[in-house]
């Protein structure tokens, strides 16, 4: 049972990590590496089988090696490392030929592969210059004099083309299907944001909705429990007279400007949310005194005219505030509560105010 646990939470792990492009292409060179390390030391034991000492111990060392870089990239995250490693692996690979010659089978199965499995791990852009500086290397091989000299086997003209030919086909392909597969991440990203975006976001105002500003306020309180934060909530006055008066599209307009206002007057540390109808919440992360900004949101929304079609409105805020607390997950909801009630007794006293409550 703690066997299947295990495994359950790892694959948890690998599905969150394919949903991180740079995670997912780490676990790729990993994987792969790791293949290459097992088929490297079963082809080992095959020449060893058969008494090919030489290719024998080059492939050993070449497992070897595939054995290391992968724990070497466990134990580093950076994508240099994976680029680092991966050409000490080709450059092996490249000397193995070198020395070998390219009919062994498994050695040539690999140099094909080495285009899919570079633009599969290092994208369009590194799988390519790695494939091209592959491919220039087996062209100095092939075709040149020192090269050939090299080689342990004769090979016709036909068969120096042929070889570089099915390389290029190759990584034609695999190409071809990581555009694809890039192209069609990159929407899935987008659509992934798009959706996060109107999940949290009213889509009115623009400013946080209800759920969203919960999200802000479980991470800001298990992230910064010790930095102080203050919360405002903001009220229309009297907004049902305006829909009723003008119609719903009018109060649409009055919530687009109040939301403006509250926008303008803020800074940049403060999350401001529609709370709910036409009740508003910010969030405050900053060194502002909580009732100045409190109360230049009241006058400006007080002193500012708000034109809809024909009709200039005029409407006002009360405005409820909790400051200075440590905005810890167990201490949100009262937080909330106690600036909401503020916010009522301004209604109580008259409206078109700021009242400061407290814990």
């Amino acid at each position: 049972m703690k066997f299947l646990e295990k495994g359950k939470r790892y694959l948890e792990r690998v599905e969150d990590d394919l949903l991180d492009d740079r995670k997912r292409r780490r676990m790729l060179f990993l994987w792969l590496n790791g293949i290459l390390a097992l088929a490297s030391l079963g082809m080992s034991l095959i020449n060893l089988v058969t008494g090919e000492w030489a290719l024998m111990t080059l492939t050993l060392c070449f497992a070897g090696l595939s054995a290391l870089n992968t724990l070497w990239s466990w134990r580093h995250e950076g994508l240099w490392v994976l680029y680092l490693i991966f050409g000490l692996e080709s450059g092996a690979l490249l000397t193995f030929f070198l020395i070998t010659g390219i009919p062994d089978g498994f050695s040539a199965l690999w140099i094909l592969m080495i285009p899919a499995f570079s633009l599969l791990v290092f994208g369009i852009k590194g799988g390519s210059v790695y494939s091209l500086l592959t491919l220039a290397g087996l062209a100095f091989w092939l075709w040149t004099p020192l090269g050939n000299s090299l080689l342990r086997y004769p090979y016709s003209p036909t068969w120096m083309l042929r070889f570089p030919f099915l390389y290029m086909v190759i990584y034609a392909m695999a190409l071809f299907i990581e555009f694809v597969r890039s192209r069609t991440s990159r929407r899935l990203h987008n659509l992934e944001s798009w959706y996060r975006e109107l999940y949290r976001h009213d889509a009115l105002t623009g400013l946080y909705n209800r759920y969203g500003i919960n999200e802000y306020l479980e991470t800001a309180g298990g992230e910064t429990p010790s930095e102080t934060f203050s919360v405002l909530v903001a009220d229309i006055d009297d907004f049902k007279q305006v829909n009723d008066s003008y119609g719903h599209a009018a109060g649409d307009a009055v919530l687009q400007a109040v939301a403006q206002i509250i926008r303008q007057q803020t800074c940049e540390h403060c999350r401001c949310a529609r709370w709910g109808g036409e009740e508003f919440l910010v969030v405050m992360q900053c060194s502002h005194d909580p009732m100045q900004i409190a109360e230049r949101i009241r006058s400006r929304v007080e002193t500012q005219p708000i034109v809809w079609e024909d009709v200039t409105l005029h409407v006002t805020v009360s405005i409820g505030v909790c400051a200075g607390f440590s905005l810890r997950s167990a201490q949100t909801g009262r937080i909330i509560n106690a600036a909401d009630k503020a916010l009522y007794a301004a209604k109580r006293q008259g409206k078109n105010m700021v009242v400061r409550g407290d814990l």
